[in-house]
């Protein structure tokens, strides 16, 4: 038994096109071989990432969905194709061709998350991560997308606010009825006590 065009898939450079009809039927992505006697096994032994590729009858196919939205421009297959007599092994990258690439300041599936990377920089179309892993203030994770926690805000949710309530990117209370004890409504935003006062609202004097 020997492949069907005399040499393997790793020669052939397979690759999937996420722009055709049936891109994971692709005739480059199957496994031929000649010769064949008896029954033939096909048998994908391994695949990095994970692409969803799998064994189909006499090919091996993939999820187009997990394609894309794994987003990975490229996958590694381990595969082997055998008969009564012989086992065939080969190890080949396929390439994926077709992956959507979103607009500047968005990400992921459908580019429908947004970047929030500091200072407006751009961020991965896949993944959604930012130079040198900074986000905007107020905002924190690898891509960014979780919001400072309760009483935090700013540049990697780094400050915190004296209200029970703060807009977690500048900090300002204006959404809480009053500041903790020590701090002052000031425009907005709590601030310490003057010299001489303490307590709530800052209302009591010093003696």
């Amino acid at each position: 038994m020997t492949w069907g065009v005399g040499y393997p898939p790793s020669i052939r450079s397979p690759s999937v096109d996420l722009t055709s009809s049936e891109p994971c039927f692709n005739s480059v992505t199957s496994l031929t071989v000649s010769n064949v006697e008896g029954t033939l096994v096909y048998s994908l032994l391994s695949q990095n990432p994970n692409g969803n590729f799998y064994n189909a009858g006499y090919r091996i196919k993939c999820n187009e969905t997990v394609l894309r939205s794994n987003g990975y421009s490229s996958y590694t297959l381990n595969v082997s194709v055998s008969d009564d007599v012989t086992t065939l092994y080969d190890t080949f990258t396929v390439t994926i061709f077709g992956l959507p690439t979103c607009s500047q300041g968005s990400f992921g599936l459908n580019c429908s998350s947004p970047c929030r990377c500091l200072l407006g920089a751009n961020c991965n179309h896949i993944y959604g991560l930012c130079p040198n892993d900074q986000c905007a203030p107020g905002w924190i994770t690898s891509n960014c997308s979780i919001a400072c926690g309760q009483g935090m805000f700013g540049l990697n949710c780094s400050s915190t606010c004296h209200c029970d309530t703060c807009n977690h990117v500048n900090g300002s209370c204006a959404m809480s009825s009053q500041c903790h004890d020590g701090y002052r409504m000031d425009n907005g935003f709590c601030k310490p006590c003057e010299s001489g006062s303490y307590g709530q609202n800052c209302s009591m004097d010093c003696h």
